[in-house]
């Protein structure tokens, strides 16, 4: 609200700051809420997995307040954060405006054509995957980087529009993970099928119910 223009001195409209809010709230906290809500459903459903995350977070340090730098010497830790939001991007369609005239995958595009594109999609196809429907955190392990194209994987999108927030977005996620993980196992209250809704973030149908056990 502080803020004013370097060149005319100006403050933020109304219309703007409401602007701000919004990106705020959609894009700076439904995301991560949704994103953590795909990876308790999934550690639910992989105990293997889920031991493995506990092990190396009740080997770290016990910090009231980590920093950043103590959260990401938690590479398992990142490694199922990253699983997560390639199955389930909150983000699961981007959308790009042409500036020219151009041909993509063989299909001529006019200027000004509205282009989407699914994270959700690229995500799970078989040609960048193995076991594109499997969760599998340690695909994300360095060795396995280069068995994928730079742009196979982009939760946060990608180029000058890639999303100003995602350091701060998955030093959340870590640090949720790190607190809530230490203590306690999360299970599935019910066994009933997950229905996925597809608005602006990607989330389920109806809420997740969880049983926590002290660990």
């Amino acid at each position: 609200m502080n803020a004013r223009d370097k060149e005319t001195g100006e403050a933020m409209s109304e219309r703007l700051l409401i602007d701000e809010i919004m990106t705020l709230v959609v894009a700076g906290h439904e995301t991560t809420a949704s994103a953590l809500n795909w990876t308790w459903y999934l550690l639910s459903c992989n105990p293997d997995v889920d031991a493995r995350l506990h092990a190396e977070i009740a080997a770290a340090p016990l910090d009231a307040a980590p920093g950043l730098a103590q959260m990401e010497a938690l590479p398992y830790t990142q490694q199922v954060i990253n699983e997560a939001l390639r199955l389930y991007p909150p983000g699961w369609v981007l959308s790009r405006r042409t500036v020219a005239a151009d041909v993509l995958g063989g299909y001529p595009v006019a200027a000004g054509t509205d282009v989407l594109l699914s994270p959700y999609l690229l995500h799970r196809h078989p040609r960048y995957w193995r076991e594109p429907d499997a969760f599998r955190p340690e695909r994300f392990a360095p060795e396995h980087e280069a068995e994928r194209p730079r742009f196979a994987y982009m939760p946060f999108a990608a180029g000058p529009r890639h999303c100003i927030g995602e350091t701060f977005a998955l030093y959340e996620m870590l640090i949720h993970l790190y607190k809530v993980a230490r203590h306690y196992r999360l299970h599935r209250a019910s066994d009933e099928p997950i229905e996925i809704e597809a608005q602006i973030n990607l989330r389920t149908r109806k809420p997740l119910f969880m049983r926590l056990d002290r660990r």
